[in-house]
């Protein structure tokens, strides 16, 4: 309840349930988010980019008066590609994990997205539980075993799919000069020995923005 409003967008294949750890200390009203092909959201037969991310957040920011964002992973890109297009829609940003900048792909191999893709329209779930399972940044235990299968179970047969097919082909931002117009307070959040979100993208991202 109350102000600021802070929109919160998840990561590809997460959820709401995923994202709300990162806002639990965000004062104000919180509104949480399932972009396309996410939870219940249909997924409309335009291309997957990040620009049209940006979009579906900056209709939700409009709709419920959000005047900031916490984003994570593909939620992170969605944001930082709104900011870059339209300044201003935003007075703060939380970018958790962002997998890339300017480059596409970033930590995540081609050959790699589209066997998550593969096994999600297959409905593969022994295939897809490993693929994810070996994307984690540390050998998993039982409990992350079994969040991967929860997660595995939830994307079988879904939209997502085309999300790691092309958004492995598209970037955040063209060109991280543009980050010079970004003039809000960011904060950027990284983690060492992630592959799939390289700490050195978290920290060529901090440097671009001013």
């Amino acid at each position: 309840r109350g102000e600021p409003a802070t929109v919160v967008v998840h990561g590809l294949a997460g959820s709401i349930d995923d994202t709300r750890p990162f806002a639990s200390g965000v004062t104000g009203t919180r509104w949480f988010v399932h972009l396309r092909g996410h939870g219940g959201t249909g997924s409309p037969d335009t291309p997957w980019t990040y620009a049209g991310l940006a979009l579906e957040v900056a209709a939700v920011a409009a709709a419920t008066g959000a005047s900031r964002g916490v984003g994570v992973s593909m939620g992170a890109g969605a944001l930082l590609s709104l900011a870059v297009s339209e300044p201003g829609r935003l007075d703060r940003l939380v970018l958790v994990l962002p997998a890339s900048v300017d480059r596409a792909g970033a930590g995540r191999t081609p050959s790699a997205a589209h066997a998550i893709a593969d096994a999600i329209d297959g409905e593969d779930l022994g295939a897809l539980t490993t693929l994810l399972a070996e994307e984690l940044p540390q050998p998993p235990d039982a409990a992350m075993l079994a969040w991967v299968g929860r997660r595995s179970r939830r994307l079988l047969g879904g939209a997502v799919s085309r999300g790691f097919r092309e958004l492995m082909l598209d970037a955040p931002v063209t060109d991280r000069h543009a980050l010079a117009a970004v003039d809000v307070p960011v904060l950027v959040i990284g983690a060492d020995g992630d592959p799939v979100h390289p700490a050195q993208v978290a920290r060529e991202l901090a440097e671009a923005l001013p």
